[in-house]
Formats: C-alpha cells, sequence, structure tokens
C-alpha cells in the first residue's frame, strides 16, 4: 500500500510498503531520490542532469523520468505538435501509435511511443527507447474509469527492464488540485 502525489511541472512522491519492504522515491526542481528498506543504506540522491550515471552504480537505482511520469498519469499535457502518428503497419486499425524522438539529456536519443485504443479514446500504454531500441520503461495502464469528465486508469503498470523491477500502481481515490505542503517535496532525511 502507499501513496503517490504529483504535482506539474515534474513533481512526485511515492511511498509504498508491504510486510517486508518500503520505498520512498521522488523528485522536485532540483532532484531525485531513492530509499528502499531493507536494501540501500540511506537515501540515494541525484540532480536530474546526473541520472545517466546511474546504471553504472554497482547496485542501479530504478529511475523513472519525471517529465515523462507526469504525462503517464495524465498531470501534463501531450503536446499533439510533438508527436506524429506511426504509419506502420500494426495489427488492430483500433489502436494508433503516436511516437516521437527527442534527445537525451547526455546526446543518446530516445524514442516514445504512446498506444491509443480509438475505440475508446483512452491511452494503454507508454514506452520509453534508448537509442538502441531497448525499452527503458513501458507503463501499461488499464481499468480506466470516468473521473470528472475524463476516462483515467485507475491501475498503471510499470515495468523497468534494465533494473528487473515492476511497480504497479492501483488508483483507489484520486484527488484532483489538492493543496500540498511544499515539505512533500523535499529530499528525506
Amino acid at each position: 500500500k502507499g501513496s503517490i502525489a504529483c504535482q506539474s511541472p515534474n513533481h512526485f512522491h511515492l511511498t509504498a510498503s508491504n510486510l517486508v519492504a518500503s520505498t520512498d522515491m521522488g523528485a522536485n526542481a532540483e532532484q531525485c531520490w531513492f530509499l528502499s528498506t531493507p536494501g540501500h543504506p540511506g537515501v540515494i540522491s541525484w540532480r536530474h542532469e546526473d541520472a545517466h550515471l546511474l546504471p553504472k552504480l554497482s547496485s542501479p537505482i530504478p529511475y523513472i523520468d519525471p517529465d515523462w511520469l507526469m504525462l503517464v498519469l495524465g498531470v501534463k499535457q501531450l503536446n499533439a505538435d510533438d508527436y506524429a502518428l506511426d504509419p506502420g503497419d500494426h495489427h488492430s486499425s483500433r489502436e494508433l501509435f503516436l511516437t516521437t524522438v527527442k534527445e537525451g539529456i547526455h546526446g543518446g536519443a530516445k524514442r516514445y511511443v504512446i498506444k491509443v485504443n480509438s475505440d475508446y479514446r483512452v491511452v494503454r500504454e507508454h514506452v520509453a527507447y534508448d537509442a538502441d531500441g531497448r525499452v527503458i520503461v513501458r507503463a501499461q495502464l488499464s481499468d480506466h474509469k470516468n473521473f470528472d469528465g475524463h476516462l483515467i486508469p485507475q491501475k498503471v503498470r510499470l515495468e523497468l527492464p534494465g533494473n528487473d523491477a515492476e511497480l504497479t500502481l492501483y488508483f483507489a481515490k484520486i484527488d484532483t488540485n489538492p493543496s500540498i505542503d511544499s515539505a512533500l517535496w523535499k529530499v528525506p532525511s
């Protein structure tokens, strides 16, 4: 069980725990952090521009780009001008694929693909690929329910193949535009 708070443009704070472990991860305008018990001793934090160094750690840290996560969770609007409709041959005419290529922080191009179910007009999947075409992170969205006139996914499954990590978020309650204490965006001590 846990909670997640998000604030545009790139702030998020996720806490989760079960009987044997707990995790605290997040981002603010300057830094990201990760804390897991049992696991890494203490809080590990880094500046956004240093995220490319995380895979070089002896025990890699699961990293989710805060800007991408804001798009996946619907906190940040999709700029349609940034994406193109993929004309590729796909198995179903009920699916649309939106793609874009962006330059990574240190030169590596990343391709982003969004799969949309055209019958229900909902996003089913977001995938980020590295410059070599490997999946960096995949988000599968399901169980969409009407919330204030918008179809919102109640389940988001995040896969991080490079870390052999997976996280499934089930949203039992969603509050939009709540008042959030700025202390929530501070790196834990």
